[in-house]
């Protein structure tokens, strides 16, 4: 017989796990015997590797952050001085304003051993921490007759302890001091390497920035100086391991700070070849000079060490390095003993593993076969299926049939679309969107934004759709936070109803408020906008009540769920006629009438619309709280009737005289200009006979 075609071979989830899990023990105990101490000791290396980057980074970062806020500190009290916010021939108030810096005792502060100013004229200020038991301050005045020098000393809370005056040639030249001359050269801030600055030649380092006058002529120079001392007690807060070391080195090979060793008092820095107490660093320093690697391991007498050594500062001449140097066995001692342990307890731990993996198998399996096919037919939108899955003793297993449960009745309706409001009622109902709608009394809302075809000419592509996206977003968040649901967006418009699917109660209230926030939100919005550099947009709203019919228009296939008839035609119209009147929200009559004693609104006019005989009264919605307008609109409403009453009756000089009124107490208003405008038409161009006040529209 011929041989029979093999089918594709499937395995059950309990077999694929447990050999998963009988595998993993299988090559855990080949790679443990495999991987040979060598590799794992590589592994231990590059772990102190980074900690000893950390550590180092941790020195790195304290040492520049010093020098870096000193750097600040020094160009500040440059730029004062150049601005004349201290002035330079002031020298009391130079030593005033150094001795209240050295007084402070936290940050930089505690860093800076003194700090000079100098000027062209042989004139200086010396501000200095004496022994860390007061301040003395100098100051040499060259322009006196003769010289004087003034010396105070401060305790640290800037209390004067006494004053010393004496007159004598100067003796003190700061102009010959190397900080001096290379501000006066380099013309910018500038870091010297370590040397003896006076007066008592304590090693330590500067940074210096020139001072200019306001006609930027060189005329002194800003030196603050910081002692070697003061950054050793920094790398000393800095802990790499127990004998582990971490110093900053010159490529040179100078010590220029190093725990627990005090150089400022010497007249030089001790090189790494004469540091005997520690001739690891010495050998570690020599590697690194060979190589120039960055992280490396050396053999000293028998034992392995760890280095890392990095660029700190550079200096015209010279670099700082920042290093670390410490014994391997510091970091991977206690890391092998329980690297270990942890080997022999993981394989016990695995193998109970396979014994409870096993049962939990079991356990899971039967659940998840059912979940499958359940799956399966929902890919298969197999829908009509109204059988729940059988309930999961497993939370999580649970939860999914719960949720597929869900899902199948969401899907039912999703396949045909509805707003996101008419969706959720069906999910609690549990009904099914169905072709259909009914007559309901609704408040319809139309925005659009003012003139944006002319903002789209002009505004670029992608940024303007960002910022009508964002628009869209806030206005709608308004809607349906109010109860309202969006019918659709057209362009830059906005359709929204009050009273479907969900009952509303007091739907004209709910979206009168809804216009209100969204007229406010596109207030806010524009300027925020405006500092973008973006355009700013202008909302107007029509708001109209009314019988409309609502509910799921389309076809079988698909459907939409929104409202027609002649309130939506009303309402649309509104939203447009905002732009003769230069108003922002007009509500119709009907709305008027179930909110006026509730919120702020004026009467606009009496008019007719393109395909309508009737006329109504339009309104426009101010404000839900009349202190929050700017002028009297009790007045303005007063003489805005009597006006609109001459208008009406052919009186137009007295109507002029009334509209002229509320002008005065409202400047802004537009719709009185509209009328005079209308008035002065009508003088030479007389409306009809039977004319009763009522303004045609033929817009749509």
């Amino acid at each position: 017989m011929p041989p029979q075609k093999t089918k594709d071979r499937k395995y059950t989830l309990r077999f694929l796990i447990l050999s998963a899990f009988i595998a993993f023990i299988l090559i855990m105990i080949v790679v443990l015997r495999v991987v040979t101490f060598d590799r794992f000791f590589s592994s231990m290396i590059t772990l102190s590797f980074n900690v000893m980057e950390q550590v180092s980074e941790r020195g790195f970062t304290l040492i520049m952050n010093r020098m870096r806020n000193m750097s600040i500190l020094d160009q500040k009290i440059a730029q004062l001085i150049h601005l004349d916010v201290i002035s330079a021939d002031n020298l009391n108030e130079i030593a005033t304003y150094t001795t209240n810096l050295m007084s402070q005792n936290e940050g930089i502060y505690t860093t800076i051993e003194s700090i000079y100013y100098a000027d062209e004229k042989g004139n200086y200020v010396f501000s200095q921490k004496n022994n860390d038991k007061n301040i003395l301050t100098e100051i040499f005045n060259a322009k006196n007759t003769p010289p004087t020098h003034t010396i105070f000393n401060y305790d640290f809370n800037g209390k004067l302890l006494n004053k010393r005056l004496s007159y004598y040639a100067m003796q003190y030249q700061p102009s010959k001091e190397p900080w001096y001359i290379i501000a006066k050269k380099s013309k910018k801030l500038t870091w010297l390497d370590v040397y003896p600055y006076p007066p008592n030649h304590l090693l330590g380092i500067s940074v210096t920035t020139p001072v200019f006058d306001t006609h930027n002529v060189f005329i002194g120079a800003v030196s603050i100086n910081v002692r070697l001392d003061y950054l050793r007690r920094l790398i000393e807060t800095i802990y790499l391991s127990k004998n582990g070391l971490v110093f900053i080195v010159s490529t040179d090979g100078r010590l220029v700070v190093f725990p627990h060793l005090t150089q400022y008092t010497q007249k030089a820095l001790i090189q790494v070849k004469n540091l005997k107490k520690y001739p690891w660093v010495q050998e570690a320093f020599l590697e690194y000079n060979q190589t120039k690697h960055k992280n490396f391991t050396f053999k000293f007498q028998g034992a392995i060490y760890l280095a890392s050594f990095d660029t700190l500062y550079s200096f015209n001449n010279s670099e700082w390095l920042i290093a670390a140097v410490a014994p391997a066995n510091d970091f991977i001692a206690e890391t092998l003993a329980v690297h270990f342990n942890t080997m022999i307890l993981s394989l016990f731990i695995t193998l109970i593993g396979v014994i409870i993996m096993s049962s939990i198998i079991t356990f899971i399996t039967k659940p998840l076969k059912r979940i499958s096919e359940e799956i399966e037919k929902i890919r298969e939108f197999e829908l009509d299926d109204e059988t729940k899955p059988p309930i999961s003793s497993i939370k999580e297993i649970s939860l999914i049939n719960n949720e597929l449960d869900a899902m199948k009745k969401s899907l039912r309706s999703f396949q045909k679309y509805v707003p996101s409001t008419l969706v959720r009622q069906l999910i609690e109902t549990g009904e099914v969107a169905h072709l259909g709608g009914s007559k309901k009394i609704l408040a319809i809302l139309f925005c659009d934004i003012e003139k944006f075809t002319s903002i789209a000419e002009h505004a670029v592509p992608d940024l303007l759709i960002q910022q009508v996206c964002q628009y869209f977003d806030e206005l709608s968040n308004i809607i349906t936070k109010n109860a309202g649901t969006i019918d659709k967006y057209m362009g830059d418009a906005i359709m929204a109803f009050w009273g479907a699917p969900m009952a509303v109660n007091n739907p004209v209230y709910a979206a009168s408020i809804a216009a209100l926030l969204c007229v406010q939100r596109v207030n806010q919005l524009n300027m925020q906008w405006k500092k973008e550099n973006k355009p700013p947009f202008v909302t107007r709203v029509g708001l109209h009540l009314g019988e409309t019919i609502v509910g799921n228009l389309g076809s079988s296939e698909r459907l939409n769920y929104t409202a027609i008839g002649d309130t939506v035609n009303i309402a649309s119209r509104l939203v447009g006629i905002n732009k003769i009147y230069g108003t922002q929200i007009i509500v119709s009559e009907t709305v008027y009438e179930k909110i006026k004693n509730i919120f702020i609104l004026r009467m606009i006019d009496r008019i007719t619309v393109k395909g309508r005989v009737e006329s109504h009264y339009i309104y426009e919605l101010l404000t839900e709280n009349k202190s929050a307008l700017s002028f009297d609109v009790d007045a303005y409403k007063k003489y805005f009737n009597q006006a609109f009453e001459r208008y009406q009756r052919r009186n137009w000089s007295e109507a002029i005289e009334l509209f002229q009124i509320c002008l005065k107490i409202y400047p802004e208003d537009t719709v009185s200009i509209v009328f005079m405008n209308r008035i002065q038409h009508f003088k030479t161009h007389p409306p009809k006979v039977n004319w009763k006040g009522d303004w045609n529209i033929s817009e749509k």
